[in-house]
């Protein structure tokens, strides 16, 4: 799969949208609200999405401006566009956040975990709830979880923090004592497994400055794609 294909699956996994393809809320139990810009960069062309209520104005002053974003060779550097993104978003409302980071696939064939994974289910959830009481209530929409466990205690673990028909987004926990043990890439390398098994796309992604993410990912051989940016 190419990495516009991939990036296409990677932002219905992120966002709730409409019939336009306009941002309607992120795609969680309890939708939060979506971001008024996102933007997604692959070596091979860009793809954005607008908040479905941002006035149709400023969707005209962006939009020349997105379509005319290079192609980056260096995923890891921001948009030339950036600062005049900011400043045409400020016109409508202050903007709160802007947050940036890579996006990788995991490849064909991934590493047998070095560690004994267990899959978590509504029927062991008891393993996880003291610790993540709110991922254990919403564990159906989180499917498939997978975790380390360590003398009988939750170590690390690795679920579906976003979910659709064809793809699954990855979110990883280690607890803090147990970190530095190979765990985390143990835990991830079994999720994307049980996601293949359910003939979906396993996909991965963080912030450029969450260091031990990064790590987790370079030492599974993730292939990286694209990089995301939004602006709320």
């Amino acid at each position: 799969m190419d990495a516009p294909a991939l990036m296409a699956l990677h932002i219905d996994a992120l966002f709730l949208l409409d019939a336009e393809h306009r941002l309607l809320a992120v795609n969680e139990p309890d939708p939060p609200p979506a971001p008024r810009l996102y933007l997604g960069r692959t070596r091979s062309g860009n793809t954005w999405r607008f908040r479905h209520d941002l006035p149709d104005e400023i969707v005209r002053t962006l939009a020349p401006l997105l379509r005319a974003e290079p192609i980056a060779p260096d995923l890891a550097q921001p948009p030339h566009c950036l600062p005049a993104l900011h400043a045409i978003l400020s016109r409508h409302a202050p903007v709160t956040e802007t947050a940036t980071g890579p996006a990788w696939h995991f490849p064909d064939h991934i590493p047998t975990p070095g560690h004994d994974v267990i899959a978590i289910t509504l029927t062991n959830a008891d393993l996880i709830r003291p610790i993540f009481p709110t991922l254990a209530a919403d564990l159906p929409h989180r499917l498939p979880c997978m975790a380390i466990l360590h003398d009988g205690r939750l170590a690390s673990l690795c679920f579906s923090s976003r979910n659709t028909p064809h793809a699954a987004e990855a979110g990883l926990e280690t607890l803090e004592p147990f970190r530095g043990r190979g765990y985390a890439p143990a835990a991830a390398a079994a999720w994307s497994r049980a996601v293949r098994a359910q003939g979906r796309t396993p996909l991965y992604s963080t912030a450029w400055d969450n260091l031990p993410s990064r790590a987790v990912a370079r030492k599974l051989g993730l292939i990286l794609y694209g990089a995301d940016l939004t602006i709320a």
